[in-house]
Formats: structure tokens, sequence, C-alpha cells
């Protein structure tokens, strides 16, 4: 029998609360970094934009594309933030499956 079906004596519940801890963990750095970052290069898409002459509509879906390729880094950044920090009374490890 795999020591991975045995649980733990360190296994802790993924209690709700517990779970309300690491989805805010994950949001509040979502929305402050995903914010910053779509401010950031927005505002310089729209500036070049603007001085170069492009018409606002084309300035808009062009930083909505960006915005989308620079968020999912950003979201990858903060997931794995989130997987190494250490909360209070747990820290959140992957272990490997054995399936």
């Amino acid at each position: 029998m795999s020591m991975l079906l045995i649980p733990s004596i360190d296994y802790i519940e993924p209690t709700f609360r517990r779970a309300a801890v690491i989805w805010w963990a994950l949001v509040w750095r979502g929305v402050l970094l995903g914010f910053g970052s779509g401010f950031v290069v927005g505002f310089i898409q729209g500036l070049i934009g603007s001085i170069v002459g492009t018409p606002p509509g084309v300035i808009r879906i062009v930083a909505l594309t960006s915005g989308v390729i620079v968020g999912i880094p950003v979201g990858i950044y903060v997931v794995r933030v989130a997987l190494r920090k250490k909360y209070r009374g747990f820290t959140i490890r992957l272990v490997p499956s054995s399936f």
C-alpha cells in the first residue's frame, strides 16, 4: 500500500475558514497586482497610441488583448506566492499523487 493513501498525522482538514484564508490571499494579491500591471500597461499603450494618433477603439482592443496577455503570468505569480506563504497554523504543500 502506498504511503500517500494513508492519512498523515500532520494532515489538517481543509475547513471553510482555511479555504477562505487561502481564497483571500489569492484575491487581494490578484486584484492589487492585476490592477497595477493593467494600469501601467494600459497607460503606456494609451499614451503611445494617442501620440501616434491611433483611434480610441483600436487602443481599447489592443489594451484588452495585452491586459489578458499580461494577466496570465501575473495570475500565475499570485498563485505561486500564495502557495509559498506561511499561513497561521498551516502551509500549502504540493505532494506527488499515486495515480
